[in-house]
């Protein structure tokens, strides 16, 4: 495994959390939408029936596995941010820690730290060959 493809897995499990997050809201939303039948009427129509138990579970089941992707997330941050903590130069962490570990755009990398898009990917390669060197990879 390379540097690059060991701290695209932090993204990459950032972004699985994003998108279980993003479920569990329509799951809620789906839940509060759910209407009271009005048994007071002859015909029911339209729709297929929906039981709250089934959105409840369902709501449960992506809540328990959001909290086992923070776990692993939790643990794989603390490992690269080790790693990175490893090499020497402040400006190079800094690209590494903006990019990998805080989820930001390259725009926002380059604001962030007052760079130019061409300087800020002169500087990644070079804190990828730092990580690499220092962690042995």
């Amino acid at each position: 495994m390379t540097a690059k493809e060991e701290l695209l897995i932090v993204r990459d499990l950032s972004k699985a959390l994003k998108t279980t997050e993003r479920e569990i809201a329509q799951c809620r939303a789906d839940i509060y939408a759910l209407h009271a039948t009005d048994y007071s009427k002859e015909k029911l129509t339209g729709g297929t029936g929906s039981d709250i138990s089934d959105k409840v579970a369902k709501l449960l089941d992506l809540l328990e596995k959001a909290n086992q992707e923070w776990d692993v997330l939790i643990r794989a941050k603390i490992d690269v941010k080790r790693k990175i903590s490893l090499i020497d130069d402040l400006v190079l962490r800094a690209v590494l820690i903006e990019y990998y570990i805080l989820g930001n755009t390259w725009e926002q990398v380059c604001t962030n730290m007052s760079y130019s898009w061409k300087h800020i990917h002169r500087k990644h390669s070079q804190a990828l060959k730092a990580y690499a060197l220092k962690n042995d990879i």
